[in-house]
């Protein structure tokens, strides 16, 4: 079944500050930027900290949302914090807060917004100009296709242990190369 996103979540552009976003000395909200989304999370390690700016309780990432990129490259991350911490989004990112998870599970609206054939439907829509942008309103009108809750699991469990064997395959090359230069010394320097 396919549904428009705006249909399932609340979407809203992240918070726009008036200037640039730096450091803050004690600071204690995070704010998310296009940097920190990668490879389908939120780096929250590297996330600036300010200070409190009465902030709305909306503006509040909480667990299971959803930030997703407006710009140039339009991947998502999930929003996972096992501490209070409190953090917020900055624009041009969106973010997407699923209304009925037990409908829609916020893992699997992140692997879908991720899918090669979401991302080729952004493209598409994607106004172009010197940096290729999505509105809000292109977001809000994207068909989702929504398994029943045992597929996304499943869809989870599969993504996950692809994300496993590649992160496998990856130490697996790195020792092979690292074999493969002490095999090539040993052999010049016999």
């Amino acid at each position: 079944m396919k549904i428009n996103l705006s249909e399932l979540a609340d979407i809203k552009l992240g918070y726009s500050f008036r200037e640039a976003i730096a450091s803050e000395e004690n600071g204690d909200i995070g704010v998310v930027t296009a940097k920190n989304i990668n490879e389908n999370a939120i780096e929250l390690n590297s996330v600036t900290k300010i200070q409190n700016r009465q902030f709305k309780s909306d503006h509040f990432l909480s667990n299971g949302d959803i930030v997703i990129n407006t710009r140039l490259n339009f991947k998502a991350g999930i929003y996972f914090c096992r501490n209070n911490n409190k953090t917020i989004v900055s624009s041009p990112l969106m973010v997407i807060k699923i209304k009925d998870k037990n409908s829609l599970l916020p893992e699997y609206l992140n692997i879908h917004l991720n899918s090669s054939a979401i991302q080729r439907q952004l493209n598409i829509m994607a106004d172009t100009g010197v940096v290729p942008f999505i509105g809000l309103s292109q977001i809000k009108n994207l068909n989702i296709v929504i398994p029943s809750i045992e597929r996304q699991r499943k869809i989870i469990q599969f993504d996950n242990l692809a994300k496993k064997e590649e992160e496998i395959s990856n130490k697996i090359m790195i020792l092979k190369n690292k074999i493969y230069s002490k095999v090539i010394n040993d052999l010049i320097y016999e």
